[in-house]
């Protein structure tokens, strides 16, 4: 049996890598739809709650119970959101001078970046046979 080539093994690579990229695209899709559907169930229980006039219910399930929660969430800081905060920050200091400009383009400026290769697929994708 003789070995393969340098050019043999990265064909061999190469094929693993575009399954492996198909299995996660196709997983992707799963999940997304998926998700999709228990966020439609979610608001179906909910307003099925709130129309039934049950308030705190504990529901028990097989592996446990679910129960309503409020989730918070807070906006990303963003450079367009900073610039906000930053001039509601300063009018409300009157007489201060207004650094916002500054101050972004200092972040800009010195914000830690990293530069790693990596394959990116380009072209379009192989459909899955299944039915979607």
């Amino acid at each position: 049996m003789s070995e393969q080539s340098p050019v043999q093994q990265i064909g061999n690579l190469v094929r693993y890598w575009v399954h492996y990229d198909n299995t996660i695209t196709t997983l992707n899709k799963q999940t997304k739809a998926a998700r999709d559907m228990r966020t439609e169930y979610e608001t179906k229980i909910l307003d099925s709650l709130k129309t039934s006039n049950i308030v705190d219910p504990v529901i028990q399930i097989g592996d446990g119970r679910l129960i309503v929660s409020a989730d918070k969430y807070t906006a990303p800081l963003t450079f367009t959101s900073l610039d906000s905060l930053l001039h509601q920050y300063y009018g409300k200091k009157p007489g201060s001078k207004d650094e916002t400009a500054d101050i972004l383009k200092f972040i800009k400026e010195n914000r830690e970046t990293t530069v790693t290769p990596c394959l990116k697929r380009q072209g379009s994708r192989v459909r899955s046979r299944s039915k979607e």
